[in-house]
């Protein structure tokens, strides 16, 4: 009797009783940004700069070639600037999750034809 135990509520039954899936370190919540940018020290490379307050529209091409990214100030300061190109010297990444990449890359014109047409 009582609530059944649920191994994975991330499933097809979200009901029961199951241990909790997050990431805490000595009692304290790491999210993404803590994880791979603070503790490992990555936020100080030469190579990364990190901009809050704006949204990718686009990945820019030439030709089949992605070569950057057009940027969005979305804070209180950008609302009158133009949109910004930012030159990739060697690779472009685009890590939106589940439905920010697919966005991304269909507002870039990449994706099935069918749903670029849409």
């Amino acid at each position: 009797h009582g609530v059944p135990e649920n191994p994975d509520y991330n499933g097809p039954v979200q009901h029961g009783a199951s241990l909790s899936q997050v990431t805490i370190k000595n009692g304290v919540r790491c999210d993404t940004a803590s994880a791979f940018l603070f503790k490992n020290g990555a936020i100080s490379r030469p190579n990364l700069t990190v901009l809050t307050d704006h949204v990718v529209c686009r990945v820019n091409l030439q030709g089949k070639v992605a070569n950057g990214v057009v940027l969005r100030n979305i804070g209180a300061k950008g609302a009158d600037q133009p949109d910004t190109l930012i030159h990739a010297n060697c690779e472009v990444v685009v890590c939106g999750g589940a439905v920010g990449t697919p966005q991304t890359l269909m507002l870039s014109g990449i994706g099935p034809a069918a749903h670029l047409r849409e």
